[in-house]
């Protein structure tokens, strides 16, 4: 065989893998459209087949926008995201609130208090403090309380006549 049979034979050889390969994308390509679940875009929310296990995005844009906007989900995402946190009973402002800690505090009057969540307590109970320390903003107010606790780095024994209730507690 010489040189130039040998090089026609490689081209063909070549050629007829490429067309071998282009049929077989295109059976792959049809049974994965086929097979492909439906999913929702998560930047822009319209329906799309997806090709890989882990797409989350109908196009390339949309992919493009939610990075370049770093990582910033569209606004009814996050706003939808912010509703379902802030009505969770372990992250929303609730008594079960998964930081919320055991509290035992006597007040000015000498009345005593036993609660699980400081921010509850305060924004419930807003006509226990002076007008300027809880109506404003409760925050303010439970983050003088929390000094009071005996597990506190830097406590105090006493914030405007409200204490600790050191008394044992049984539950």
């Amino acid at each position: 065989m010489t040189k130039e049979e040998n090089r026609v034979r490689c081209l063909n050889y070549r050629e007829m893998n490429r067309e071998k390969m282009r049929e077989y994308d295109i059976k792959r390509s049809k049974l994965r459209t086929e097979q492909s679940p439906e999913r929702e875009c998560v930047w822009c929310g319209n329906m799309f087949k997806s090709y890989r296990k882990g797409q989350t995005h109908c196009s390339k844009s949309c992919n493009a926008k939610h990075i370049n906007t770093g990582r910033i989900q569209p606004r009814s995402a996050v706003e939808f995201n912010v509703l379902c946190r802030q009505n969770h009973p372990h992250t929303g402002k609730f008594e079960t609130n998964k930081h919320a800690k055991h509290w035992l505090i006597i007040d000015p009057r000498g009345c005593k208090y036993e609660f699980d969540n400081i921010e509850h307590f305060v924004r419930n109970n807003t006509q226990l403090f002076e007008s300027d320390d809880a109506d404003n903003d409760p925050s303010l107010a439970a983050h003088q309380l929390r000094r009071l606790r005996p597990d506190r780095k830097h406590r105090i024994n006493s914030w405007k006549g409200w204490t600790w209730n050191f008394t044992t507690h049984n539950p």
